[in-house]
């Protein structure tokens, strides 16, 4: 079995495990770290099936009009974490330009302050992304069967040999949910990429369906990009033991490959194999 084990985030519900696999394994060859080896054996999951349309958990066509009233909740908590800090006139322009993201038949009116917010800080329709990870998350945790179908899906993949987790966006939820249940006792090191675990709702919302955390001597590494929306421009130290931050354009800095491609991301993996960060 593979050594890392990588695990994708949101919107591949029209990619397959073969492409996931080679688009992790290219991106990874562009980082300078294997020159002093060859690369470590790697699988990557793929659960993105579970999000086609037709699918009980969440399908790609969902549309916002058809959150519940507990997603809202969630979704409006993660939205407008940091509002709170917002001066008067700061909330009156952001309430005046919220409009813009369109009638409340397209966006639920609750939502519309936090998106404008997030819309002003990363750019115009950042807030989309935004809210398409909090669903997927949402869905994770709260749609029946779908947390433990998405845990068995990588648990196939890791085996007595695997070291690293390596979580992109959504997928950082899950290795991270994983470890903390202690499902992947093997694992001594976790790589989380553009992940939303800075949001503290996310966190309170894991640990309201597992409390405690049995991660033990997991070495915890996270990357992140200050504008990458969905961490929220934020690290996750001292959760995590090292944040590292690296810049990965403006054109889409929460893309997979450009978090992969990065030499910190591949050193750590590489001290995660070798047994360095123990």
């Amino acid at each position: 079995m593979a050594e890392v084990v990588g695990v994708h985030g949101i919107a591949q519900e029209r990619s397959t495990r073969e492409r996931q696999f080679r688009l992790w394994a290219d991106s990874l060859g562009m980082a300078n770290a294997w020159r002093s080896g060859p690369m470590p054996t790697l699988a990557v999951a793929f659960y993105g099936w579970l999000f086609r349309e037709g699918s009980p958990y969440l399908g790609p066509d969902e549309e916002p009009e058809d959150l519940g009233p507990e997603e809202e909740a969630f979704i409006v908590s993660a939205l407008e974490e940091g509002l709170g800090e917002t001066s008067n006139a700061d909330v009156t322009e952001l309430d005046e330009t919220r409009a813009t993201l369109g009638p409340p038949g397209i966006v639920p009116p609750a939502l519309l302050r936090g998106m404008a917010a997030i819309d002003r800080r990363f750019g115009g329709g950042t807030s989309v992304l935004r809210v398409g990870v909090l669903r997927q998350v949402y869905a994770y945790l709260h749609r029946e069967g779908a947390g433990e179908v998405i845990r068995q899906d990588v648990l196939y993949e890791v085996g007595a040999d695997s070291r690293v987790l390596v979580g992109h966006s959504l997928g950082s939820v899950v290795t991270y949910d994983l470890l903390r249940r202690g499902m992947a006792p093997q694992v001594s090191t976790l790589v989380t990429l553009g992940s939303p675990l800075g949001l503290a709702t996310v966190r309170r919302a894991l640990e309201a369906k597992f409390a405690g955390s049995n991660m033990g001597a997991v070495h915890w590494v996270n990357v992140y990009d200050d504008w990458d929306v969905v961490t929220g421009g934020n690290g996750l130290k001292p959760l995590a033991h090292e944040d590292f931050r690296v810049d990965n354009g403006r054109g889409d800095p929460h893309a997979l490959t450009r978090y992969l491609r990065h030499a910190e991301t591949a050193t750590a993996i590489v001290a995660g194999v070798s047994g360095a960060t123990s």
